[in-house]
């Protein structure tokens, strides 16, 4: 290597030391603090106040070395965060931009879905106990969440809606109504026998003994329905002496089916 080359080498390197040790200390001053928070969000469910608390409780207050990797993921942590983004802006601002869950629904009773069907936890559940209540395989919730509404669109024709729908592993749908009927409709069709039902609704109604009990939607041209057992009436018969004998009728349980095609 020539003796020019060395210099120049040499005075790289000399600068790079000079340049590392100015960065140093720019990073190391108490000049260059966060000083400022802006903040874009819903404010539903999560304050302001909450993501200055997360934010003080970083021990770090450079604008250098502060991590903001870090405080996103702290953020994330907060009930009712389902997304956050955090950016430094030069010289002394944090930006943060937070996406708040939008509940729709009780998820298997301890937990709620969003309006994209994700599963997520709060403190507080049955604080939110009008919300319709789905029972499933987390795997399966963005799935139950679409075929609900679809369903209950289709329902809601009826003056009705769903309340509770219960799906096993198998994929077969109950359903609870508002109204108190139960819906037994299978794992396959069920637009197809859901259209059937609504379709047969006045009829079903017209027949004036009040909402059914429960519908079975697993037939390949019907559907059956079941009414609770009316209550045994009392009657008073006369005796050969005079006096008065009140017969009264058995309590049963009755089942009445009517199918409907």
């Amino acid at each position: 290597m020539s003796k020019t080359a060395q210099g120049i080498l040499v005075l790289f390197l000399l600068l790079l030391l000079l340049a590392a040790g100015l960065l140093s200390g720019l990073i190391d001053s108490e000049r260059w603090q966060i000083r400022q928070l802006d903040v874009e969000a819903p404010f539903k469910r999560v304050s302001a106040e909450q993501i200055r608390r997360v934010l003080a409780a970083s021990p770090e207050r450079s604008f250098f070395r502060l991590d903001v990797e870090d405080l996103r993921e702290r953020l994330q942590h907060l009930d009712w965060v389902q997304r956050v983004s955090v950016v430094k802006k030069w010289p002394d601002t944090v930006q943060v931009r937070l996406f708040e869950h939008e509940p729709v629904a009780i998820w298997n009773d301890k937990r709620l879905l969003n309006q994209s069907g994700q599963v997520f936890a709060v403190a507080d559940v049955e604080a939110l106990s009008d919300l319709p209540r789905l029972h499933g395989r987390d795997v399966t919730a963005p799935a139950v969440w679409d075929q609900y509404q679809r369903f209950n669109n289709l329902l809601q024709a009826t003056g009705t809606d769903i309340q509770s729908v219960t799906v096993s592993d198998r994929g077969a749908w109950q359903m609870a109504l508002r109204n108190g009927m139960k819906i037994r409709a299978g794992s396959r069709q069920l637009d197809a026998r859901l259209g059937r039902l609504a379709d047969s609704w006045d009829a079903l109604m017209h027949l004036g003994r009040g909402v059914p009990e429960y519908v079975d939607l697993r037939y390949p041209n019907g559907f059956a329905s079941k009414w609770p057992a009316r209550e045994p009436q009392q009657r008073t018969m006369p005796t050969d002496t005079g006096t008065a004998n009140s017969e009264h009728a058995k309590d049963k349980t009755q089942t009445n089916q009517r199918r409907y095609g």
